[in-house]
């Protein structure tokens, strides 16, 4: 990801979540690419996202699904829920082809 979007949108933003899913795609030559970035504490840190703010990208051939989450301030959970959000996804994407 080119640090011109991360300094345009933040590291915590849906356009760097959105790259990574479709560069891991392209890099890999695989049929989906999966990418989180969050804030998962304990303090704010560079990104101006809130703790708890969990962006998930999933990346394909019929385009690239973003969506963003508030996952409380508890580090360990944030990270959990995350994983499962981004595979949960990853699955809802799988069953549209």
């Amino acid at each position: 990801v080119s640090g011109e979007l991360i300094e345009k949108h933040s590291v915590v933003s849906a356009e760097v979540a959105s790259a990574m899913a479709e560069n891991i795609r392209r890099i890999m030559k695989a049929d989906f690419g999966i990418a989180t970035t969050a804030n998962a504490g304990p303090t704010k840190g560079d990104s101006d996202a809130p703790v708890g703010t969990v962006f998930i990208a999933i990346a394909s051939e019929k385009g690239t699904v973003v969506e963003s989450f508030t996952m409380g301030n508890h580090r360990v959970r944030i990270v959990q829920k995350g994983v499962h959000k981004a595979l949960e996804m990853l699955q809802k994407e799988i069953l549209k082809f």
